[in-house]
């Protein structure tokens, strides 16, 4: 079921091109969506900020490799504001041209998030690796070098799309792998239905600071999902610290906490209150 309806209206920008997992992204949270290819993260970003496409989709962070930490930085650098998230399977294969088995790769290229969700099966089996853009894109590559030594890590909508034989599936280390992507907007979303709330701080220079913001979210049982320190390249060992916790900004208990955060924090940045699906 989507999220936004009517989305052949406007444009929806994302990463990578046909076959990648933000395309599968895009058509779970959008009815028959409009989407723009990008080639980078950041591209997505001047799109929206640009208004030449009213959303875009991203990927987050992954349950095994960890958070995108470009996509935060870029959230907060482009000003925009989450309004939706989606958690997505993703189960990666070994994809090569039709001549070729698994015994015979050598080589397999792969965005890096799949080349580090992947390291064991590459350690295994001794793998040179290459780091490509996106899944889609290494995918696409393959079937243009038609070599049957080398393939590309990626999902069997990318086999179908490029024409390639899936010679292997679930190469991910874990079998539970999931990658979260947001809808990122220039505006904030106002429903009642949003269930999670994204906030990024920085901290005053004073013992404790970090144990008081944590001691609100437990006072008020709030349940805080998420918290990650990202530096701040303009002032060297100094942090921002991104926390999602659940509830709605509306929420007496949520307006309490983020009140009294400001007696510890020198910055916030409220990223959006959005439904997380």
């Amino acid at each position: 079921m989507s999220c936004f309806n009517n989305s052949e209206d406007y444009y929806i920008a994302c990463q990578g091109i046909e076959g990648s997992y933000s395309e599968l992204a895009c058509y779970k949270l959008f009815s028959n969506p409009n989407i723009k290819f990008q080639q980078y993260f950041e591209d997505v970003f001047k799109e929206v900020s640009s208004k030449k496409c009213l959303y875009g989709v991203i990927p987050i962070e992954n349950s095994l490799a960890g958070s995108v930490s470009e996509n935060y930085d870029l959230i907060l650098k482009y000003n925009l504001y989450i309004q939706a998230s989606i958690t997505i399977e993703i189960q990666h294969c070994l994809l090569g041209i039709s001549e070729s088995s698994e015994e015979d790769i050598k080589e397999v290229y792969s965005h890096p998030q799949g080349l580090q969700q992947c390291s064991n099966y590459i350690f295994e089996n001794k793998l040179l690796t290459h780091s490509f853009s996106n899944t889609a894109a290494s995918a696409q590559h393959i079937s243009k070098l038609n070599d049957k030594t080398i393939a590309a890590i990626g999902s069997i909508n990318c086999a179908k799309k490029y024409g390639l034989k899936v010679l292997k599936k679930g190469l991910q280390n874990y079998r539970n792998n999931f990658t979260r992507f947001v809808v990122v907007s220039d505006k904030p979303l106002n429903s009642t239905l949003n269930n999670r709330i994204s906030l990024v701080i920085s901290l005053s220079h004073k013992p404790g600071c970090l144990y008081k913001v944590l001691e609100q979210f437990a006072k008020n049982n709030i349940n805080l999902l998420k918290i990650e320190s990202r530096p701040i390249p303009s002032k060297p060992f100094e942090f921002l610290f991104y926390l999602d916790f659940e509830g709605h900004i509306t929420e007496s208990q949520i307006i309490k906490v983020i009140e009294s955060l400001n007696e510890t924090i020198s910055f916030s940045k409220y990223l959006g209150n959005y439904p997380d699906i």
